[in-house]
């Protein structure tokens, strides 16, 4: 059995992972429906489908990364999967925000790609995560450091990305605020939860 400090380490590094892995979720639905169609394309119901699009390449790859990072993890190891699927979600989630907004529907295309990526690595870093820290846990408390591991994470994600998009929104409909945006040339706040 592993020694209980490390077990309880492996526990928060999997739990803060698994919540901005939630929190990035979340803010990314609400900027897909509020913010990309407005920013990246007219504003119509076509615009409003094709950015839900973008948002739901995400969870179409998740399935493919969770079985290719899987097996990436049990052949290399887990530490070494998942670097590679936080690695591969935090360069793609970077270049999501610096997608400039001047390229129209190409930028929804990029975002998609994009996105499909940001899923890949996600599903697999969650993968390796649970199974690590099924693997270490103390025989007796798997069950308790499960369940902190699946319910923490993601609860924390929601709150904080409500919680984020609620002040931006809020930023965004002061009058000064939007006053200072028409003379800077800036469209919307989407960028800036994310970032």
């Amino acid at each position: 059995m592993a020694h209980s400090s490390l077990v309880n380490r492996v526990i928060a590094v999997s739990t803060l992972g698994i919540f901005v892995e939630a929190y990035d979720y979340f803010v990314m639905g609400v900027i897909a429906v509020g913010v990309w169609p407005k920013v990246f394309l007219n504003s119509s119901n076509l615009s409003l489908m094709i950015s839900l699009f973008a948002y739901l390449v995400a969870y179409l790859s998740k399935p493919l990364g969770g079985i290719v990072m899987g097996h990436f993890a049990d052949v290399k190891g887990r530490k070494t999967s998942m670097f590679w699927s936080v690695f591969m979600s935090a360069v793609s989630v970077g270049l999501i925000s610096a997608v400039p907004a001047s390229l129209g529907a190409f930028s929804l295309l990029i975002i998609s790609i994009l996105r499909f990526i940001q899923g890949f690595g996600s599903d697999g870093n969650h993968g390796s995560s649970l199974t690590l820290n099924y693997e270490l846990v103390i025989k007796g408390k798997k069950t308790r450091h499960k369940m902190w591991l699946l319910q923490l994470g993601p609860v924390l994600g929601l709150v904080i990305s409500v919680v984020v998009v609620s002040v931006f929104q809020g930023i965004e409909e002061n009058p000064r605020v939007s006053k200072l945006r028409l003379e800077t040339g800036h469209t919307s706040w989407g960028r800036s939860p994310r970032l």
